[in-house]
């Protein structure tokens, strides 16, 4: 009886092999999914602020078609100004902002003549601006851009595209589309945004 007793406790645990390769199985599996968790991260964040560009485009979009008004006390509160969304590559920045002169450069940011008016400014954080281009319709890209501006101005829904090389003029004729690449320096993965001509705004994933 004793016996019995003894062999049965001795086939219901575990032996140390047993033990040694549940432990190795775990461990396999924890590293895996550790190993996995910054790119997970990497692309959790890159679909957040590609979302995020998207929307603000669409809302400056929204803002100028509709007719939106400064608040009072700015300059100009009565006046319906183009809004746009202004990216800086250097200092890795994008910002919403309204234009209320009449200058001729209410197709893109000028801060020089003060009527350019920032309504929000957003930097990345672990991420980067890897190109800033634009398409004139063609098959080639210009992506030597260092700032880039896309505005629309009351009532027309369409965009008016600028792009700024260092130490350059800005340049806004015959621009069908810009693509915003934004990258993680860590993972290399990356996000394109694409605003066209017509309105349409597209978020793609890149290599």
């Amino acid at each position: 009886m004793f016996w019995l007793a003894k062999q049965q406790l001795k086939q219901g645990g575990f032996t140390l092999l047993e033990m040694v390769v549940v432990v190795t199985i775990v461990m396999i599996i924890t590293g895996v999914v550790i190993s996995y968790v910054p790119a997970f991260r990497d692309r959790s964040g890159l679909d957040l602020v590609a979302q995020e560009i998207a929307v603000n485009v669409r809302g400056a979009q929204v803002f100028a078609s509709g007719g939106k008004t400064l608040a009072s006390g700015v300059i100009f509160p009565n006046e319906r100004p183009s809004y746009g969304i202004h990216f800086d590559k250097t200092a890795n920045t994008f910002s919403l902002f309204a234009n209320v002169t009449d200058t001729g450069s209410d197709q893109y940011f000028n801060a020089e003549e003060g009527g350019d008016l920032v309504q929000e400014t957003r930097e990345l954080s672990g991420l980067v601006f890897d190109s800033l281009c634009v398409n004139r319709g063609t098959s080639e890209e210009d992506c030597n851009g260092v700032e880039l501006d896309i505005t629309y101005t009351r009532p027309s829904l369409q965009a008016a595209i600028c792009i700024r090389q260092t130490g350059g003029e800005w340049e806004c004729q015959n621009k069908d589309s810009a693509t915003i690449l934004i990258r993680s320096p860590r993972s290399q993965q990356a996000k394109a945004i694409t605003a066209y001509f017509n309105g349409q705004i597209g978020v793609d994933n890149e290599n």
